[in-house]
């Protein structure tokens, strides 16, 4: 290279590193302004997850919202082996089980908050713009492909404050859910993904928004033959076919919540130590449009048109300290809203129909931590009945799971925790040899972890050493494919890392 070409490349180099420390620097400014701008910003590892009841104190009650940028996520990384020489792999029966063993799976969350002078009314307006993306393993890293699957799981705005200062209302697609069951991954009552909008109502009764309504209505709409059907068409211009929709029949879904806290006594002036119950009541109603669709045999089939009602509770009880709780949760549902908002349905009756379904759904979860010790509780029982009538159908069954995981913090930043799971399924299907189908497995984890936030049960980030044994019976086998390594094992292994973290996460 001649002295002047090199020196041109030195100094277009040169700009490039000026840039991208400019660069930088901004965005180091931008992130400090908006956390300084943001009163309610917490630090890494502090903020609430979804198992710990939401709960105002005297404290943030007072601190007016935050304005600018605000960066959060939720993730987690998982890589194992099976001790066998091939990879770990998830091993639940049931649909929810253990969640030691889940992939790796990662949410950025970016919002933007804005604070507008109340012209009309007294004190001002609040606006907030969400917008979550997700990604799913497996890693390039682990398969050398160069892609990525990825989700819009939140994408939608809200507002507070026009009307009443307890007024709120949101439009877009989001994420819309209330408590969760955290040792099973899993959101008992309301968990729906939708794109719609909603209102709420926050009244201050014993305080600062204990009683809540909310009203949320949206629309989803699955890629299957139930609800949507291309078929090809011959082109208008003349030449060629073309796709056209045949069928489309998105599923309507409205959801009412109303819920209430009780608290049993005021906490010390500026802390939140305030144990109370939660109660909540909640309802969705479900609903498609008729339609036609071509079948198998490329006939005409008529559909009918679908209704489903989902009516739920749930009561819990917190201390206001270290995330202490207990909720136990019940639901019954009937046609459409029997398979969930977005389950196709299957086993239909003779009018192609989901009218007859019904599931009735228990759901327990707890923590409870003192000193150096703690433990928590995940549990559920499903009894489900599909639309057929069939009185043998393998669609038909009871399914249940019970985690509980004790723990100890060995000072402030390590502790071992050991995990018990237990699973059984039972299907109204009969083998060849007049037996019922069931299955059931055990489960038992040994967990050393380092927790860098300190000690508790939701602080976050986890740096996790895991060891998962998993026992299944026979029945457990033979619902795996003759030739799968696990209709074959009865016994499992399964040895790995994972890092779990959240913070400044929505999912409400």
């Amino acid at each position: 290279m001649s002295p002047s070409r090199l020196a041109r490349a030195r100094g277009v180099r040169g700009r490039q590193r000026t840039l991208a420390v400019a660069f930088a620097l901004a965005l180091i400014s931008a992130a400090g302004s908006a956390a300084a701008a943001d009163p309610e910003a917490t630090p890494p590892g502090t903020t609430p997850p979804p198992s710990a009841p939401k709960y105002p104190t005297q404290a943030t009650a007072a601190a007016p919202a935050g304005e600018g940028f605000s960066f959060g996520s939720y993730g987690r990384v998982s890589t194992a082996s099976d001790l066998r020489g091939g990879s770990g792999r998830e091993a639940n029966i049931t649909a929810f089980g253990s969640r030691l063993d889940l992939p790796t799976y990662a949410e950025i969350q970016l919002e933007r908050r804005d604070r507008w002078p109340n012209k009309g009314g007294v004190g001002s307006v609040s606006t907030n713009v969400v917008f979550t993306m997700a990604f799913a393993g497996p890693l390039f890293h682990e398969t050398g492909v160069f892609d990525a699957k990825t989700a819009v799981r939140n994408l939608y705005a809200d507002t507070k404050g026009i009307f009443h200062k307890g007024f709120s209302a949101w439009i877009g697609s989001r994420m819309y859910r209330g408590d969760d069951v955290y040792l099973l991954n899993f959101w008992p009552l309301d968990n729906l993904n939708m794109v719609g909008g909603g209102v709420k109502l926050a009244l201050d009764t014993t305080s600062e928004e204990a009683t809540t309504l909310a009203l949320a209505v949206g629309l989803g709409r699955a890629q299957d033959p139930f609800s949507f059907q291309t078929i090809p068409s011959s082109s208008p211009s003349g030449f060629g076919a073309t796709q056209v929709t045949f069928l489309d029949r998105p599923r309507l879904v409205t959801s009412l919540k109303a819920q209430h806290l009780t608290f049993l006594k005021q906490g010390k002036e500026g802390e939140g130590a305030k144990p109370g119950f939660k109660v909540a009541l909640y309802g969705e109603q479900h609903s498609m449009g008729r339609g036609v669709r071509l079948n198998e045999s490329n006939l005409r089939e008529e559909l009918p048109s679908e209704r489903g009602t989902m009516i739920g509770g749930q009561l819990g009880f917190f201390t206001g300290e270290r995330d202490v709780f207990v909720n136990l949760f019940l639901r019954y549902a009937t046609g459409l809203a029997a398979y969930g908002d977005k389950t196709v349905p299957s086993a239909l009756n003779l009018d192609k129909s989901t009218s007859g379904a019904h599931e009735t759904q228990l759901a327990l979860s707890a923590n409870y931590e003192k000193g150096p010790l703690g433990v928590l509780v995940g549990g559920y029982f499903r009894a489900f009945k599909d639309a057929s009538g069939n009185a043998y159908s393998r669609n038909t069954f009871n399914e249940g799971s019970l985690v509980v995981r004790p723990q100890v913090w060995l000072g402030d930043h390590f502790g071992l925790a050991l995990e018990g799971n237990y699973q059984s399924l039972a299907t109204a299907a009969v083998r060849d040899d007049g037996s019922r189908e069931r299955a059931s497995l055990w489960r038992f984890g040994v967990v050393p972890f380092l927790s860098p936030a300190g000690r508790g049960s939701f602080t976050r980030p986890h740096f996790q050493l895991i060891y998962l044994y998993t026992s299944r019976d026979a029945g457990a086998r033979l619902r795996y494919a003759p030739d799968d390594k696990f209709a074959r094992r009865q016994n499992e292994h399964y040895l790995g890392f994972t890092v779990e973290w959240w913070f400044n996460s929505s999912y409400r």
